[in-house]
């Protein structure tokens, strides 16, 4: 599976609540339609060109947010990875300079 589409499998989308409200509005076809092109494109999949222009227009919206979301989520991540190697590294090295004391004072 290419990398961009295994980070894309590991962030959920986020279904707002301003979402809901055009969804329970929708045909349960249209709404089908609208949850699978999202789906397909978290996923990394081609999607149909929607020939109802209020949905294909909607999705166009949703799907801009949907990226953002996965790019800060990404960019979250990179972050918290980059947080965790520090307090490794510090924590390696504050174990290092006990060990060094405990040989200086000769262990006491």
């Amino acid at each position: 599976m290419p990398e961009n589409r295994e980070k894309r499998k590991k962030a959920g989308i986020l279904i707002r609540d301003d979402w809901s409200e055009i969804i329970v509005r929708l045909t349960d076809e249209q709404a089908g339609m609208m949850i699978k092109t999202l789906c397909r494109y978290k996923l990394g999949l081609p999607n149909k060109r929607q020939n109802d222009t209020f949905i294909a227009a909607t999705l166009d919206g949703w799907l801009i947010r949907v990226k953002q979301d996965m790019d800060e989520y990404e960019e979250r991540c990179r972050k918290n990875s980059e947080n965790q190697k520090r307090r490794w590294e510090r924590e390696r090295e504050q174990l290092k300079e006990r060990e060094s004391f405990e040989v200086l004072s000769g262990g006491e």
